[in-house]
């Protein structure tokens, strides 16, 4: 591949990657981000009812953060993580920020301004909720899922370039998306996830290999769309909780 067409691909990547800041799954705009949860093989849900005063007991506050971390629209093709992430990131963020100081706040699971990341955390919170979403859920899982978009490149190579990040430990920021409500800036610091990206997209995608199905790009000839990509558990494009791909 011409380092012209790697640059190109990157390019696109990082816009991608730049419009990246999570917030409740049900109420997110696009399918193709760092999200905080789904439930997609699952009837529709709803959230366990706090009381409506007074400090909520730390095992309901838990199950919240649960039901947020693992709730989303089944026609939506998003990541999640598995319940036994959910539940060890909720535990871990309980026990760092505390139930009275959740209470206080007005966090509330399934409701649109009250999540875990809308609710006024101070900067030393969101990187408590920032490292326990990182130490807990599978970040290359969930990179791997966005990159891959709307199908935009295969699971394999979205796979190929998590791991390569994962490798240079360029994960956080993603985490950070999540907890600070902030794009990711691959240009952010010194660079270097912008320069891995680059590096990494060099070895893991083909010429052909970056379709964007669903834009027109300048002087891009649309042309025929790739082979659908399966992202079921346990097959071989490593995405273990994509749900509802093309080939799925």
């Amino acid at each position: 591949m011409v380092r012209s067409r790697v640059a190109f691909v990157v390019a696109l990547m990082i816009a991608l990657l730049m419009t990246v800041s999570s917030c409740v799954p049900s109420k997110a705009d696009a399918a193709s981000e760092v999200d905080d949860g789904s439930a997609s093989a699952s009837p529709v849900r709803t959230p366990p009812v706090f009381p409506s005063a007074g400090v909520i007991p730390a095992d309901l506050l838990v199950d919240g953060l649960v039901f947020d971390l693992t709730d989303a629209p089944a026609d939506r093709n998003l990541w999640v993580p598995d319940e036994t992430q959910a539940r060890c990131a909720a535990n871990g963020i309980v026990q760092d920020l505390g139930a009275a100081r959740l209470s206080e706040l007005g966090y509330r699971p399934g409701t649109q301004g009250a999540s875990i990341n809308e609710i006024a955390l101070n900067d030393v919170e969101r990187r408590a909720v920032a490292d326990r979403f990182a130490s807990c859920v599978d970040l290359g899982d969930a990179v791997g899922s966005l990159l891959m978009g709307r199908d935009q490149m295969s699971g394999k190579q979205a796979a190929c370039i998590a791991d390569g990040l994962e490798q240079r430990n360029l994960l956080l920021p993603f985490a950070d998306a999540f907890a600070f409500r902030v794009p990711v800036d691959p240009f952010a610091g010194d660079g270097a996830l912008a320069t891995a990206m680059l590096d990494y997209s060099a070895i893991c995608l083909g010429d052909d290999s970056f379709t964007w199905l669903d834009a027109n790009l300048p002087g891009v000839v649309a042309g025929e769309a790739p082979a659908p990509t399966t992202t079921v558990p346990g097959q071989a494009d490593g995405l273990a909780n994509r749900t509802g791909s093309a080939g799925g």
